[in-house]
């Protein structure tokens, strides 16, 4: 853009085209490398040599100060942004062909702005061929070769060139990009032109002017052109003076261009720019149109600055020019061709922007726009007018629809404007313009104007039916309270007429609203309905409306939900036309109705038949019958007379149908005949007869008589027609006074037909042999003839009987009841059982006649009178059954005991007869055992429980009955046990356990283990080792357990160790686990016991271990315990030494007079340890703890393991040089357990010997045993830690040492050099001793004297490159500092010095100085300074917001701007006094040495105060001096960044650079790219945002300062005037200049 912007600020010539071609090449034509080069061809009259000079300046443009002659660059470095792409430009142009660098030249040592002549590469020819070899060269060309990183960001910002780019420049007229390809064709990837149209007009009053443009745009050589026409709208306003700026001093009117698209934007897809400052900006901002104006923009061009007052001042005109435009196009449309009053409504902005700085003027432009005349009206004439947005209202689209299309079907609309309102133009008033119209504040008509305007007119009634359905659609989707009472439905009157209901009445519940529910009944539903209107109150509308509404489903559910309309099938109407008669002639008049719909198939069969129940009849008797439930002929015509004699059943609203049902009608134009509508009643089942009328389930008391025959046929014949129905079993009654009724003949008389049979040949022998003892009724078949068996189902229906079976029931049932008390005596008894066996000898079945006797308790059993299924012969199968149970067998007592011979007829009779396994029956009717059970009963009962079904109930009083018979007497089965082959030795181990007797029983008890554990006996392994191991548990329990219960389960385990049986889990269990073997410590279990022996003797006495000891009083003295070692080891008993280990550990009981320790059992203690240490990585603490008691015999006395030593000859070491363990005491066996001694603390080794030596070296006098102590330090290179070093021994001479132990902490490493004799050999030597003493003090050579140890140099305390302390302090002293030698030899250079010198405890300065930053203001002269003038300097501000916005640091938006304010708070003060930090440094003398630093600012955070000191003469401190621009960048950093110090650097030197620079705005724009920063949007809006405050405040302060100037220049004029003429040029002259100092001052 800074290119364009350029080619706009150049010349042309006059007749030229000012145009601007961009060229993308591949070829090197410059021979830099570059792998693309960009070329610029702009015919403009080309460079001047002012134009070469301000190109090699900064911020010296020659444009500034000439924006009234239409330049738009100003900063001066627009050609040099070209470095960001290419490092090396070049410019041809009027003859010049000069290059730029960025990097330094080799003459001057500058970049940028040094220009070469260039003579070759590129060439004039060259230029030529790739511009194209036929065209002439525009006269200046840039050539770009780009950077290779830059490439495809040129590329991609060129081929997203915005077509609008011309839209608000004065000159360029054309742009185009082109491509070069390596085949030399150009292809063009884009051609942007503008024209204008002839229709400028200025307007005066307004000092504006409007014109169009025509902007087109090419993408590609082959693309289409498109094109856009913008309405231009130029208006000038003047500067407002607060809005002044000094980059604008010469411009005092502002230019606003808005442009109104028409159509849509040529974007090519690009973001939308809504700002322009000549060339677009990045900012989008949401409007409808664009805004060109003289913006101040930030130095990249994106965006204008924002809270700038000059761009705010030109923001605040755009409302006013908006609306100048607007409403100049509103009321002249025909001005602009192109445009039509409505499309310019959607100019207005009527979104939010998403710039926060645009929604006060989006926001004033609809103050300003809604108090003008805009909204055209809708009016009958040609007319026009308009009304502001309050003033008129507009009609929902929907109903202007209605309105429209009544109007065009030639319905008068009357005028919209008498019912109160202006209503807007239809063609605004549509969905298109609802969000600009309602922005605007232009509202709906309230409801109540619509039903003032129906109401006034004819509407609902004259309008065609697909309009007044439309209009019923818009009140439905508006439906409200004010449309109630309008007449506006439709419906068909009596008469057949159009007329209209209110909505109102139709939901009152008096009339309905209907339409009929199918096309084909809509006319006839209308027509019949003429017939019922009266009393129905049902009101169809019109069938063409009814057709109509079919279409709208809304309109449909409105009708139904609010106006109650009811869509009926004839169904429907029927059942309510049904409820509202209330006369018998239109009971009839309603059953034609039935008739005629069925006739001509308007109404289904079902649809009839249910309206006809629903229909009331009329009777006999002429009365409307609502409840009836079968309805009968006419007595006149009907046979139930003949059958029933008169109506029996009216009671049961049984009906008879009156005589007009026969009579010929005519009604709805329908014409019936005679006899028509019976028989339509009869067809349908609402008028029956008998045999098909349905009877009630109530008796008829004409049966209870003999019928004739004829009857009798027509009541079976009725009988049939109500089987066929399926419902005979409803009609209980009316079947039992037919089957109970004597009007049937048979042999001996009528009779009921339950009680009669009809004969058949199979029965003659059985009447015969039973003829004796029943009397059987048979149907006279000669009276009823043949016909009679056609109606064999008939007959079984009420209980005539026919078969075998029934005879057999028949007589079995009278045989029964035949007895008195339901028993039959023996002498009956076997007649039955023969008749039984006879029917058998026949092959006929006795099953119906045994079947009818099994109903009643007669056969005698043991138990008394049972059922026959209940009884049971008794026979020898039986006995041992009878002994435990109390089953029903027959009395053979009473019957004889030729009962036996009928054993088949018996079992027929269901009496069981044989056993044969039913052991289930037994379980039943079991008897629970006595106290002595035989073997063959105790075996049967287990047979019992095998084969049957055994409830629990009785499975548990079987386990707690004794009836089992065991060693110890009868037990319970659930006390009892089965012996086990091979287990019997557990007897031996507890007694009392009762086994089964098994000689009585015998071995087929065997096979019965399943059942036996069924009632509870134990006969698995695991029940009886359960038993065992229960029984040791409960002798453990009470403190029972003896010596041969432990020796009978270890003799037992024995035996069961060589049979290769393994202890079940309950044994294994209580053997592992329970505490039951007796140690001197009470019973322990088999792992927390120890098997005493030889080997544990000696540590016992150390000790309190649980041992099982033989030798007890509890194993009586026998040691037989001892026998079983293998199996107590088996079982976890410690019988090994070596295993014990761990009880040692834990049960070690060292006693306190150690002197009574036998050294047998420390040696087993360490054998125990080295035993412990096998398995286990270290020793528990509690051992080790136990072990720190003073219990080791040494030559210095008994000591604890961390204070003794192992002696190890190889030393050069005596035993009494130390605490040495006494090995003669305990033996020479004693060094072989030297690691476990080191486990529990006694130093074994030489290190660990050291402190220890170094410790009891205080002990000595004798020089001899110092020396060889020390020696042997020495020796091993002992350094001690510090809690030992604080004493030393020095030498004094001869064999006398002295012993110091008090440097109260002053001391840091002392390295001693003395020499003596030693005591042995009397030769001289030098050894070195070193030891440690805590110091963190300063330490200097005399303190070393001070206690007789001379130092090899002068010692200092301190050494470290911090100059600026090291530069104070020298001043004080010179003696403070270490020594540091002539370097000779690596290891003396000062690095090395400084890390012996760190390691001995010196300090660097910075560690040890302490900083006094107090500061106080009392008593000096201090002065407010003005903070702009040295904090709010916009660069400033930028640099600090732009570095504090680097994304590595992470810092949040809310965060910057509050470390900001820190700034912005301060108060900056101006002191006379120095500024002084005090520095105070501690000697380990005690001495302090204070210095003092002079600063010069200070920032006082806690109070928001910046003071600095003043210079000398009070002259103004100047930015560019260096010491000025570090102190003042130190403190800013610093104060801001306290608490991220380690970016403090950083910023510091970004604000010493920007400081030297004078932040001047360029500058830091350029440092900020330089170093990768930037500003985001928040920032620039947050920064902004201060400036304008400080902005108001600054224009604030200048009009009071110079209205003071001059009221102090007047004052000064007046005296002038007052004095002598004496002088007088002499005084004015002095006046002039004390009012320009006054003026500066101020």
């Amino acid at each position: 853009m800074e290119l364009v912007q350029n080619a706009e600020d150049n010349k042309y010539a006059e007749g030229v085209t000012p145009s601007l071609e961009f060229l993308i090449t591949s070829k090197d034509i410059t021979m830099t490398g570059a792998k693309t080069t960009l070329l610029l061809f702009n015919n403009e009259i080309g460079f001047s040599p002012s134009n070469i000079d301000s190109i090699c300046r900064i911020g010296k443009s020659t444009k500034k100060g000439k924006r009234q002659l239409g330049y738009i660059g100003e900063k001066g470095i627009g050609f040099k942004s070209v470095f960001l792409i290419s490092s090396k430009p070049y410019i041809f142009s009027n003859g010049y062909q000069i290059c730029f660098n960025e990097e330094p030249s080799a003459d001057c040592n500058l970049g940028y702005i040094v220009p070469e002549w260039v003579d070759e590469n590129p060439s004039l020819s060259a230029l030529q061929n790739l511009y194209g070899p036929s065209e002439r060269l525009p006269i200046t060309i840039i050539i770009l070769p780009l950077k290779i990183e830059k490439e495809s960001a040129v590329k991609q910002q060129l081929s997203n060139l915005h077509p609008e780019v011309l839209l608000f420049l004065s000159k360029i007229r054309q742009v185009s990009v082109r491509r070069d390809n390596d085949d030399s064709m150009c292809t063009t990837g884009c051609k942007i032109s503008i024209s204008s149209e002839d229709t400028c007009q200025k307007r005066t009053n307004m000092n504006a002017e409007s014109y169009t443009l025509r902007l087109t745009a090419q993408m590609g050589d082959k693309g289409d052109e498109e094109q856009c026409c913008y309405y231009m709208w130029k208006q000038r306003f003047p500067v407002k003076r607060e809005c002044i700026s000094k980059k604008r001093a010469e411009v005092d009117e502002w230019v606003i261009t808005l442009a109104f698209p028409f159509g849509r934007r040529l974007n090519c897809g690009m973001q939308k720019s809504g700002l322009y400052s000549f060339l677009p900006t990045d900012m989008e901002t949401g409007f409808p149109f664009l805004i060109q104006a003289d913006f101040l923009l930030v130095s990249s061009r994106e965006s204008i600055q924002l809270n700038n007052p000059w761009n705010e001042g030109i923001l605040s005109c755009v409302p006013s020019a908006f609306t100048n435009a607007f409403t100049t196009l509103i009321k002249g449309a025909n001005e602009a061709s192109s445009f039509s009053i409505p499309f310019l409504f959607y100019f207005i902005p009527v979104e939010k922007s998403h710039i926060k700085l645009l929604d006060p003027v989006r926001q004033s432009i609809k103050e300003k726009i809604i108090g003008e005349h805009i909204i055209p009206c809708e009016l009958n004439n040609s007319q026009k007018m308009f009304c502001k947005p309050s003033e008129i209202k507009w009609l929902d689209p929907a109903f202007w629809r209605v309105l429209i299309k009544a109007q065009k079907s030639g319905v008068d609309i009357l005028n919209l404007h008498s019912h109160g309102s202006h209503i807007v133009n239809a063609y605004l008033n549509n969905n298109d313009y609802n969000n600009v119209l309602r922005y605007l504040g232009v509202g709906y008509v309230d409801l109540a104007w619509y039903a003032s305007f129906i109401r006034g007119s004819n509407f609902p009634k004259v309008m065609p039916d697909d309009i007044y359905v439309e209009l019923l659609h818009y009140i439905a989707q508006n439906w409200n309270s004010f449309f109630m009472d309008l007449p506006l439905l439709r419906f068909m009157d009596a008469t057949g007429s159009i007329s209209l209901l209110s909505v109102s009445q139709a939901t009152n519940g008096h009339q309905k609203l209907c339409i009929a529910n199918g096309d084909d009944i809509i006319t006839w539903l209308i027509n019949w309905n003429r017939e019922f209107i009266s009393v129905s109150k049902l009101y169809f509308m019109p069938q063409t409306t009814q057709l109509s509404l079919m279409a709208k489903s809304g309109v449909m559910d409105w009708l139904k939900n609010s106006v109650k309309l009811q869509s009926l099938t004839l169904y429907d109407y029927g059942s309510i036309v049904i409820k509202s008669l209330t006369s018998s002639k239109l009971a009839i008049t309603f059953t034609h109705f039935l008739y005629h719909s069925r006739k001509y198939n308007y109404a289904s069969e079902w649809c009839i038949n249910t309206l006809l129940s629903q229909l009331p009849i009329v009777d006999e008797y002429e009365k409307l019958i609502v409840q009836k439930t079968e309805v009968l002929v006419p007595d006149c015509m009907g046979k139930w007379v003949t059958l029933i004699g008169s109506n029996p059943w009216r009671a049961h609203n049984y009906v008879v149908l009156s005589r007009e049902y026969l009579a010929a009608a005519n009604f709805a134009g329908n014409v019936t005949r005679e006899g028509q509508i019976l028989q339509f009643l009869q067809e349908h089942g609402k008028a029956s007869d008998v045999p098909k009328v349905y009877p009630p389930n109530a008796a008829f008391i004409t049966v209870y008589s003999p019928l004739t025959k004829e009857n009798a046929f027509l009541l079976l014949e009725w009988i049939r027609n109500i089987r066929s129905r399926g419902t005979d079993h409803k009609l209980q009654k009316f079947f039992s006074s037919i089957k109970t009724g004597s009007w049937l003949k048979t042999s001996i008389g009528y009779k009921p037909p339950s009680e009669s049979f009809l004969l058949s040949s199979d029965w003659g022998r059985l009447l015969q042999v039973a003829s004796t003892l029943v009397d059987i009724p048979l149907i006279q078949k000669e009276f009823y003839g043949e016909k009679i068996t056609e109606y064999t189902e008939e007959l079984k229906e009420i209980g005539v009987r026919f078969y075998f079976m029934d005879a057999s029931e028949y007589i079995g049932s009278h045989l029964i009841t035949a007895t008195a008390d339901s028993t039959l005596n023996s002498a009956n008894f076997y007649s039955l059982l023969k008749l039984v066996r006879y029917l058998g000898e026949v092959n006929l079945s006795p099953q119906y006649l045994i079947q009818s006797t099994k109903t009643a308790r007669w056969l005698k059993t043991s138990v008394g009178f049972r059922f026959p299924s209940e009884s049971i012969l008794l026979d020898s199968e039986w006995t041992l059954a009878s002994h435990v149970s109390n089953l029903p067998f027959i009395d053979t007592s009473f019957y004889g005991e030729q009962i036996a011979d009928y054993k088949t007829e018996l079992q027929l009779f269901g009496i069981l007869v044989g056993f044969n396994k039913n052991y289930q029956i037994v379980v039943d009717n079991f008897k629970m055992p006595s106290s002595s059970v035989s073997a063959d009963a105790a075996i049967f009962i287990l047979e019992c429980i095998r084969n049957a079904n055994i409830p629990v109930d009785l499975l548990r009083n079987l386990s707690q009955t004794k009836w089992l018979k065991t060693q110890l007497g009868y037990q319970n089965p659930g006390e009892s046990f089965l012996a086990v082959l091979g287990w019997e030795c557990l007897l031996q181990v507890v007694s009392g356990i009762p086994v089964i007797d098994e000689a009585m029983y015998g071995s087929r008890l065997w096979s019965y283990q399943a059942e036996l554990r069924k009632v509870g006996v134990a006969v698995t392994i695991d029940d009886f080792s359960e038993a065992i191991a229960s029984r040791l548990n409960l002798l453990l329990k009470i403190s029972l357990i003896t010596n041969q219960n432990v020796l009978a389960l270890l003799t037992c385990y024995r035996q069961f160790v060589k049979k290769q049986i393994t202890f079940t889990h309950d044994l294994s269990l209580f053997s592992l686990t329970k505490e039951w073997l007796y140690t001197n410590h009470g019973f322990r279990s088999p792992k927390a016991s120890i098997l005493f022996g030889p080997e544990w003797e000696p540590i016992s006495t150390i000790t309190n271990l649980p041992f099982i000891d033989g030798n007890s009083a509890f194993y009586g003295y026998s040691n037989q315990i001892n026998d079983f070692k293998n199996e107590l080891k088996v079982f976890g008993v410690v019988v090994d030494f070596k295993e014990g280990a761990k009880f040692v550990v834990d049960s070690i009981n060292l006693p306190r007079d150690p002197s009574i320790i036998n050294p047998v059992s420390i040696i087993s203690l360490l054998r125990c340890i080295h035993n412990l240490k096998e398995n286990a990585k270290s020793l528990p603490m509690e051992f080790k703890q136990k072990m720190k008691s003073r219990w080791i015999k040494t030559v210095l006395g008994y000591k604890s393991p961390e204070e003794s030593i192992l002696f190890d000859p190889k030393w050069s070491l005596q035993r009494k040089d130390g605490p040495f363990i006494d090995d003669i005491f305990y033996g020479s066996e004693l060094a072989s357990y030297k690691w476990e001694l080191k486990e529990i603390g006694v130093s074994v080794d030489a290190t660990q010997a050291c402190l220890l030596l170094a410790h009891h070296i205080k002990c000595h006098s004798d020089i001899t045993t110092i020396s060889r102590v020390y020696l042997f330090l020495n020796e091993h290179k002992w350094e001690p830690d510090d809690e030992a070093a604080e004493w030393i021994w020095i030498p004094r001479g001869g064999r006398e040492w002295s012993f110091l132990n008090s440097f109260q902490g002053s001391l840091g490493f002392i390295l001693v050099h003395a020499s003596m004799t030693t005591a042995s050999s009397g030769r001289r030597g030098k050894f070195q001793l070193t030891t440690i003493l805590f110091s963190n003090a300063l330490l200097s050579g005399s303190s070393l004297r001070s206690i007789g140890i001379e130092t090899q140099r002068n010692f200092c305390s301190e050494a470290y490159q911090n100059y600026q302390c090291k530069e104070m302090f020298d001043k004080v002293s010179g003696t403070i500092f270490v020594w540091y030698p002539q370097v000779t030899t690596p290891a003396l250079s000062r690095a090395n010095m400084n890390k012996i010198y760190s390691s001995i405890g010196v300090q660097s300065i910075s560690e040890s100085v302490e900083k006094d930053e107090s500061f106080t203001a009392t008593g000096a002269n201090v002065r407010e300074v003005d903070q702009k003038s040295l904090i709010l300097s916009n660069g400033l501000l930028r640099i600090v917001l732009a570095f504090l916005s680097d994304t590595s640091l992470d810092i949040i938006a809310t965060e910057r701007h509050r470390l900001v304010k820190y700034l912005l708070d301060l108060e900056v003060f101006e002191i006379d006094e120095p500024v002084t930090v005090s520095y105070k440094l501690t000697l380990s003398s005690r001495t302090i040495l204070d210095s003092k630093a002079i600063r010069m600012f200070r920032w006082e955070k806690d109070k928001a105060k910046l003071f600095l000191q003043r210079d000398e003469g009070g002259t103004k401190r100047k930015r560019h001096n260096i010491e000025y621009a570090t102190n003042f960048a130190d403190v800013i950093a610093k104060g801001l960044l306290s608490e991220m110090p380690d970016q403090i650097a950083s910023l510091a030197e970004l604000i010493r650079l920007g400081c030297l620079l004078d932040f001047e705005e360029d500058a830091v724009d350029y440092l900020l790219k330089t170093k990768n920063l930037e500003l985001f949007p928040e920032d620039k809006e947050f920064l902004s945002s201060i400036l304008s405050t400080k902005n108001a405040g600054k224009i604030e302060a200048g009009e009071t300062a110079t209205v003071g100037s001059y009221l102090l220049f007047g004052i000064l004029m007046l005296v002038f005037l007052l004095s002598a003429p004496v002088g007088c040029y002499l005084l004015f002259g002095i006046l002039v200049l004390v009012f320009l100092l006054s003026s500066v001052l101020l």
